[in-house]
């Protein structure tokens, strides 16, 4: 396939997307979302099948906005007003721990780079300094310290700004535990193993979605996730 870009405008005259994606870009998003379950992928990013958000993810699309306010010194508590009660108060009590944010560059800005890998990426930071990048996860537990620093995002953020900014950033979690109504602050160095890895993971998959592409069967591997199809999902519960 060629390596180089295209306009969406492009993209849509051609009979096949030029990057075997219907997209002009690819996120780490998609790419997970490939991994976890390539039918929901199909689904999702090759139908525009949009699926109903949960409650959970509500609220942390909620709680993310209303960061975003704080961190750039506007009042928070109106991103909060959709959520129930109790989960708007345990929120907001937890954002107004945080610190003022210094060297502001961005909050959730989409970003696009070329990482080398036949496609742009595109990503979005949740906070981007100038010396650091901040990733916010709002979890009643599944998020550590010790399962964030097997998170490919982090390096996606830490290579893509050094293209972009020509600095490597700092990168940190802020893990929310909504439960425990904590915030812990873990930085997750990285290293070029890492970004070798990250790379090396991207091209595989995008090279698997190619075969998808070209074969016309989106079916393999299932993640150990639950996908949007749930219990109708042929791939984890073999309907196929």
């Amino acid at each position: 396939m060629p390596n180089m870009l295209f306009t969406e405008k492009e993209l849509q005259k051609s009979e096949k997307p030029l990057y075997y994606y219907p997209n002009s870009v690819i996120s780490y998003s998609a790419l997970n979302s490939f991994e976890n379950c390539p039918v929901d992928f199909y689904f999702h990013y090759y139908n525009g099948i949009k699926w109903p958000s949960k409650y959970s993810m509500k609220m942390g699309e909620s709680v993310q906005n209303a960061i975003n306010l704080s961190s750039e010194g506007k009042d928070h508590k109106k991103a909060l007003e959709n959520l129930e009660k109790k989960d708007s108060e345990t929120a907001d009590f937890l954002i107004k721990k945080l610190k003022p944010v210094e060297g502001l560059i961005s909050c959730d800005k989409e970003y696009i780079a070329d990482f080398g890998v036949g496609i742009p990426i595109m990503f979005i930071p949740d906070i981007l300094t100038n010396t650091a990048v901040l990733e916010n996860k709002y979890t009643s537990g599944f998020y550590t310290a010790s399962t964030v620093k097997k998170h490919k995002q982090g390096t996606i953020y830490y290579y893509g700004v050094d293209k972009l900014f020509g600095f490597k950033p700092k990168v940190f979690y802020q893990i929310f535990n909504y439960k425990k109504k904590t915030i812990e602050l873990v930085e997750v160095k990285k290293t070029e193993e890492d970004v070798n890895e990250m790379l090396s993971w991207m091209k595989n998959t995008l090279a698997n979605i190619k075969k998808s592409y070209d074969t016309g069967i989106w079916s393999g591997h299932h993640g150990k996730f639950e996908c949007n199809l749930g219990k109708a999902c042929p791939i984890k519960y073999k309907i196929w």
